[in-house]
């Protein structure tokens, strides 16, 4: 098969992928304020978890060594 027909079907121009990347990524926190799971999200939309905790959290500010980290909750780290 050559390579033009595939192309065409396949390939997009940025700013439409970056609009649609962008519109889904809105839907992706609209979702998450609904306290709805990382799990649940990505299986509605077709895209994996970790695409939805990188929408989620991308806009975040970076970390810093002064930053704190969240204390943890597993029972393991008590024994």
């Amino acid at each position: 098969m050559h390579p033009g027909p595939l192309r065409r079907t396949v390939a997009q121009p940025c700013e439409k992928y970056f609009v649609k990347v962008a519109a889904l990524h809105e839907r992706i926190r609209a979702m998450r304020t609904e306290d709805m799971t990382m799990r649940a999200i990505a299986e509605r939309e077709g895209v994996s978890t970790r695409a939805v905790h990188y929408a989620i959290h991308k806009n975040d500010p970076p970390r810093t060594p002064d930053t704190p980290q969240a204390p943890k909750t597993d029972a393991s780290a008590d024994a």
